[in-house]
């Protein structure tokens, strides 16, 4: 008994001992049963608070992945209580990751239900700790309440959970562009896969800079992510719905963007841990008619990287249809999109320019950085069947653009402007070919007309312009120009205030045709430099006659200088033709300057011909010359005075040094002191003014040869000797010329000698009795002669002659009376048809011939 008692003894003591000694022999079994590289026991304090029951005051484990503390914990065998439980997660280690494996869970072990009252989490990536409570309702069936609400059920081959979506805390994890999300959440995981089925109502708000927008979805979305190979799907059941307020685009293309938006992803959306891909994608404008759709979108979300190929049809009652068609691939630092636009409009209205029928095509490449530098490659064709501006209308206008261009980001969005047009960090090179039909612009029409050129603007801001003008005829009411072909090349820098370059350019002109008059030939050589103003000038050859242009323009001022050097007189044929055709230029030079301002339209003209010879109307003229010097306004004319000679003229009757001042009063061009020799006397007019409007002209006769007078009349056998002096009032008016009240008279005594004159001697045959009286005039020397003198305008000359004298031979004083009428014009032809004028006019054509 003594013995068993002792036993007894022993064994109690032993369990007290064991009892006190709990803590460390605890800390020491688990360090020792489990494995030290996945669960650690730092700190346990327990102690029995009942027959079958456990209360662990304290217990601190340590894994890879957390840190825990459990409080308040009551074990037994049928009710695991935890009051208090804290975990702190831990960054992961750096470590190959280990093949997923099917889910396997020991949960046939028996075991008590679990229940924990308070659960903390904290660490990385949770912005700040989570709490809930969790409970055990049936065998590893869990609730969870609190910052989050879900239910979990544990099964040997998965984990299934229904998350509810709403709540602060969810929201604090999410990007500050959800601006809400609710919903429920359904998770299947069976350790190779995570299967998802959520029914969502969630807002989405994005901005950027001025450019506001919200995006809702509200449905079904299902889902799959297999660990095995890395990659999942997600599709969507309901499209999903955006709005947009754009208000950092301009008020007019704002009005042409949908305001709502429908996102459709008719496949699924393929995602892993690098990329995501989805076989199309769908933009629908609710309140406009426009439609993206996206084909083969691939991102890669380790560089990232975008692609795909895009399609976006658009179309607009006043903007009309338009259709883009290309393929897409975008990373952070460069873009790269490539394909097509067409466009088409039956009436497009854009400030003043009306265009109907207006297609556009083109191909467009774009690829760069977006920050930095990006390149743009495009081939518009624009065709328009009638195309209006400003007074301007063409009709069928063709173009086509090749276009190169580059655009420096960062200098662009500087919004520095050169010469305030350009805006800075744009260069591009631009080639164009253009067909203009029919061209009317106010009174001007152009048809068949091209142009054709390029244009270049490099980086360093030197431009060069290149343009070819082709038309085949150019029409005004006063004018047309036939076979126009021009080039203009213009060449230089934009500075940021400035633009300094150099213009060349040629234009020639088959045919112009003016009202009176036709050029031919017509070649303008053309130069300029340019910088604060303009300085150019223009070598002009018009069929034979050269001239050069130069001017000179600024806000200012626009000086101008024409120079016609010194060329011959018959150069000039062509042209007198069309506006005189009567004049035929047989011999001499001319030359002219002309300076003045083409902005006050004031001018000085210096000019002058010299050895110059002409016919009119088979009138010679020969060895004419003047020097003029006047100032040219918009009202009038200053005409320097100047000497007008010419040699002689020879119409009929030969004049010669024919000299007069040539001058111009109170801006009226004038001849005045008019002097000519004629007849071995002198003719003298005062004054001529060189309008159309009547005047009369006073011209003196002074000791005019009779004899020379009467050997240029048709009658043989008449011989009159003598000087005679005179006054003509000439009456001058665009219907003709006339003399009323014209006198001559003698100027000393003369002779008057008939002898053997055919008309006298039949009158003396037919009238025997009048020989007595006839034969005084035989041989009659004149004392006095007088005469007045009166001309119509067709050429009829009445002469009413008074001549006493006396018949030497007989002693016979003789009073005679005398009236003469003959056409004069009739008479000057005669003349003028003399073997000698005959033979200047055959010598004059055949130069002209030459």
């Amino acid at each position: 008994m003594k013995k068993w008692l002792w036993s007894l003894v022993l064994i109690l003591s032993v369990l007290v001992g064991v009892y006190l000694a709990r803590v460390p022999l605890s800390l020491w079994a688990i360090k020792h049963f489990m494995p030290d590289n996945e669960v650690q026991i730092s700190c346990l304090d327990w102690r029995l608070s009942g027959f079958n029951r456990i209360h662990i005051t304290k217990a601190c484990v340590q894994t890879e992945a957390f840190n825990a503390q459990l409080f308040d914990t009551q074990l037994s065998m049928r009710q695991v209580n935890i009051e208090k439980a804290d975990i702190q997660l831990l960054p992961p280690k750096n470590s190959d990751a280990a093949q997923p494996q099917r889910l396997v869970l020991p949960l046939d072990i028996a075991r008590p239900k679990m229940r924990i009252a308070k659960l903390s989490i904290s660490g990385e990536p949770l912005p700040k700790p989570l709490v809930v409570s969790i409970s055990e309702s049936e065998l590893n069936q869990f609730v969870v309440s609190g910052d989050i609400v879900a239910e979990v059920t544990l099964q040997p081959e998965r984990i299934a959970a229904n998350v509810e979506l709403s709540g602060e805390y969810l929201r604090t994890l999410l990007p500050p562009q959800i601006q809400a999300l609710s919903g429920t959440s359904q998770l299947v995981f069976n350790g190779l896969a995570l299967d998802a089925e959520m029914e969502l109502e969630t807002l989405l708000a994005l901005e950027q800079a001025e450019c506001k927008g919200s995006a809702a979805y509200i449905g079904a979305v299902s889902g799959r992510y297999d660990l095995t190979n890395q990659q999942g799907k997600i599709a969507l059941a309901e499209p999903i719905s955006a709005k947009s307020t754009l208000d950092c685009f301009d008020s007019e293309y704002r009005k042409l963007l949908p305001s709502t938006w429908q996102l459709r992803l008719p496949s699924e959306i393929i995602i892993s841990a690098k990329a995501a891909s989805t076989g199309s994608l769908e933009v629908i404008g609710e309140d406009k008619s426009l439609q993206l759709e996206v084909n083969e979108l691939a991102v890669d979300l380790t560089e990232p990287f975008v692609n795909g190929d895009i399609r976006l049809e658009f179309a607009d009652e006043k903007w009309g249809a338009h259709t883009l068609a290309g393929a897409f691939s975008v990373r952070p630092n460069f873009v790269d999109m490539s394909g097509e636009i067409t466009s088409d409009l039956q009436k497009l209205t854009l400030q003043d320019v009306i265009a109907e029928n207006l297609e556009l095509n083109s191909r467009f490449k774009i690829s760069g950085d977006p920050t930095e530098l990006i390149k743009v490659e495009a081939q518009p064709t624009i065709f328009s069947t009638q195309l209006s501006t400003s007074g301007l209308m063409i009709d069928n206008p063709s173009l086509k653009l090749d276009l190169h261009a580059q655009l420096d980001v960062p200098k662009l969005k500087s919004e520095h402007r050169l010469h305030r047009v350009l805006p800075e960090g744009m260069s591009f090179a631009i080639t164009l070919d253009s067909t203009l039909r029919n061209l009317n612009v106010e009174n001007v029409t152009a048809k068949q007309s091209t142009l054709s050129g390029r244009v270049v603007l490099e980086p360093t801001h030197d431009f060069d312009i290149n343009l070819n003008l082709i038309s085949a005829q150019i029409q005004q009411q006063n004018y047309k120009l036939n076979e126009l072909v021009q080039t203009l090349r213009w060449q230089g820098s934009v500075a940021t205030g400035e633009i300094f370059s150099t213009l060349s350019g040629n234009t020639k002109v088959a045919e112009v045709n003016l009202a009176d008059l036709n050029l031919k030939d017509v070649s303008i050589e053309s130069k300029g430099q340019q910088s604060r103003g303009l300085m150019a000038s223009h070598v002009i050859n018009i069929d034979g006659v050269k001239a050069l242009f130069e001017h000179q323009y600024s806000n200012l001022k626009h000086p101008a200088q024409l120079h016609v050097p010194t060329q011959q007189l018959t150069q000039l044929q062509p042209y007198i033709d069309a506006l005189l055709p009567e004049l035929k230029m047989t011999n001499g030079n001319f030359y002219a300057v002309l300076e003045g301002d083409l902005s006050t339209r004031i001018f000085t003209l210096d000019g002058g011909i010299q050895n110059g010879s002409a016919l009119f109307n088979e009138r010679l003229i020969q060895n004419a010359a003047v020097d003029v010097s006047a100032q040219l306004g918009s009202a009038n004319i200053q005409l320097k005075p100047t000497t007008l000679s010419v040699e002689e003229l020879r119409a009929g009757v030969i004049v010669q040094a024919i000299q007069a001042q040539l001058l111009s009063e109170a801006g009226i061009v004038k001849l005045k002191d008019i002097g000519a020799q004629v007849f071995a006397g002198s003719i003298n007019i005062e004054e001529v003014k060189l309008i159309p409007t009547p005047q009369e002209v006073q011209v003196s006769l002074d000791k005019l040869s009779l004899d020379l007078i009467a050997a240029s009349g048709h009658d043989a056998g008449v011989e009159l000797r003598g000087l005679i002096s005179g006054k003509l009032p000439v009456q001058v008016s665009s219907s003709g010329v006339r003399i009323d009240s014209g006198h001559i008279h003698n100027v000393s005594e003369g002779l008057l000698k008939v002898e053997n004159n055919a008309s006298i001697n039949a009158l003396k045959a037919q009238q025997p009795s009048l020989q007595t009286v006839i034969g005084v005039l035989d041989e009659l020397t004149i004392e006095q002669l007088s005469s007045g003198v009166n001309l119509s305008e067709d050429g009829w000359l009445d002469l009413d002659v008074k001549i006493t004298g006396i018949n030497k031979r007989q002693q016979q004083p003789v009073n005679f009376n005398y009236t003469h009428s003959e056409n004069v014009f009739t008479l000057l032809r005669a003349l003028r048809l003399s073997d000698e004028i005959t033979r200047e006019v055959e010598n004059a054509l055949n130069k002209e011939e030459r």
